[in-house]
């Protein structure tokens, strides 16, 4: 997937990995608290959150989000796009 936040590396391979395929998982449990409205534009359904890099990220319901736009520093709607091009919409 290009376009995701990536962990910081580290001296350890391992744990660098198991850092990368927690933040996928983070990924696709955060896509279900969306409503695709079309592509690039996506509504919250229920509040949420996801832990990146960056920080964390909260997203209360009703809040819509587009291509564009970035949230401390993240595109969200590009990463939901991603996710929903990789994987198809869960809901």
């Amino acid at each position: 997937m290009t376009g995701l936040p990536l962990p910081q590396v580290t001296d350890r391979p391992r744990q660098r990995i198991a850092r990368s395929a927690d933040l996928i998982h983070a990924v696709k449990d955060f896509i279900h608290c969306f409503r695709r409205d079309s592509a690039g534009h996506w509504t919250c359904i229920e509040p949420c959150e996801i832990d990146l890099p960056g920080g964390r990220i909260q997203v209360a319901t009703g809040t819509r989000v587009s291509a564009g736009t970035r949230f401390m520093d993240v595109g969200i709607a590009e990463l939901l796009d991603e996710m929903y091009e990789a994987n198809g919409y869960p809901g």
